[in-house]
């Protein structure tokens, strides 16, 4: 193993555990090591965007032809799944997402077949969160609107009941919070 590691909380430390392979979570240099990590997953694909942000990844193709592009988007997925399996990694399955994105004039009434890539099926999604931002496939920004107005009536909520009971500086501090 090159890291043990164990974690604190008040007087109680869990036990030690061994990394041998991957980067271990909450280290001063597992950012840095994570980076050196998968510094070369571009290499796994010849087409498309790859874009890689701290631990997140998604990956964009585009083809005119829509048959062409499912075989591509086949192709260069099993790439990538080949490059996480010799690396060690391994896909999550919950996070990822098959979105095809076009102007609402060019939609066709043909939908996305689903494409199994290694032991799991990606079924086309009408939307995908990236980054935060949730990105719909006409790009509407619709969902991403309700999902922030849902997040502030919460938070407002939330605020108008403190505001009965609470000092100024509780409800800056609820505020800056949420």
């Amino acid at each position: 193993p090159y890291i043990d590691s164990s974690d604190c909380l008040g007087t109680y430390e869990s036990k030690e555990l061994s990394t041998l392979t991957g980067v271990p979570q909450g280290s001063v240099l597992g950012p840095i090591l994570f980076l050196l990590f998968v510094n070369d997953i571009p290499t796994a694909v010849n087409m498309g965007n790859l874009c890689l942000f701290a631990d997140d990844t998604s990956f964009s193709i585009s083809n005119g032809n829509r048959e062409r592009l499912e075989t591509d988007i086949f192709i260069q997925s099993s790439y990538l799944l080949q490059w996480l399996e010799k690396n060690q990694l391994h896909v999550n399955v919950k996070k990822t997402k098959l979105v095809e994105f076009y102007l609402r004039s060019s939609r066709t009434d043909a939908n996305f077949s689903d494409i199994v890539i290694g032991d799991f099926r990606l079924s086309p999604s009408p939307s995908a969160d990236f980054l935060g931002l949730v990105i719909d496939c006409n790009l509407s920004f619709h969902n991403h609107i309700d999902k922030v107005i849902k997040k502030l009536s919460s938070s407002l909520f939330i605020l108008r009941r403190l505001a009965t009971f609470s000092s100024k500086d509780v409800l800056l501090t609820a505020y800056y919070g949420c």
